[in-house]
């Protein structure tokens, strides 16, 4: 049944689709940040084949890394509160600290899309704030996918920057909903039925996004 959220939360994969503009429909992260329960649309993804698909690109990047120091996925997780209450939640693959760099990096097993350097780079944002051994430095990033790799500067992360991650999740964070804009693309990923959303462009199942 769903149920309002004590205090709003995002998980870090809800934001970068909205802020690339991938997605033109806030309503639906707004609606998990807020709420909690819900009933959800079937899925056909197969959560078995990705994990090995991912694993082993994991694996493959792990024996290569001369770093000093691996931290890989939940030594990595991490939480940020802001004022009003709202957590920002997510995990990061590895983090390879090697001399005076420290390195984010994400696995990626579909095909490459810009949302995943958008991922990273909340990543690199967010990790120096929230973890200890991480405090005051300037991260890089790097997307791994099974063909090549996009690195991402430190000097990405600006104020700029900073002021649309804040911008989308003033949106999000706000008790007024965002206008809902259905779509057969946006609807297609989008676990929220029609008992919460009735102008969902309704399917029998729903896929999810290349992870």
């Amino acid at each position: 049944m769903t149920v309002r959220r004590d205090n709003n939360f995002i998980w870090i994969t809800w934001l970068p689709d909205i802020m690339t503009g991938d997605k033109s429909c806030l309503w639906g992260p707004w609606f998990r940040a807020h709420f909690q329960n819900y009933e959800k649309m079937p899925s056909d993804f197969n959560e078995a084949v990705w994990k090995l698909d991912h694993s082993r690109l994991m694996q493959q990047l792990l024996a290569e890394q001369p770093g000093e120091k691996i931290h890989v996925q939940d030594q990595n997780k991490f939480r940020y509160v802001r004022e009003s209450g709202l957590t920002v939640s997510g995990v990061p693959d590895l983090v390879i600290q090697s001399g005076r760099d420290t390195t984010v990096y994400d696995a990626k097993t579909g095909q490459p899309r810009t949302s995943h350097q958008m991922q990273v780079m909340l990543y690199m944002y967010f990790l120096p704030q929230c973890l200890a051994e991480y405090r005051g430095m300037a991260l890089k990033g790097c997307v791994v996918y099974k063909t090549h790799r996009v690195p991402i500067p430190a000097d990405a992360i600006d104020e700029k920057f900073a002021g649309n991650v804040h911008y989308f999740l003033d949106v999000l964070d706000s008790d007024a909903p965002p206008l809902r804009v259905p779509s057969e693309q946006d609807c297609r990923f989008c676990d929220i039925t029609k008992a919460d959303c009735p102008e969902r462009v309704d399917s029998a199942t729903i896929s999810e996004a290349e992870s």
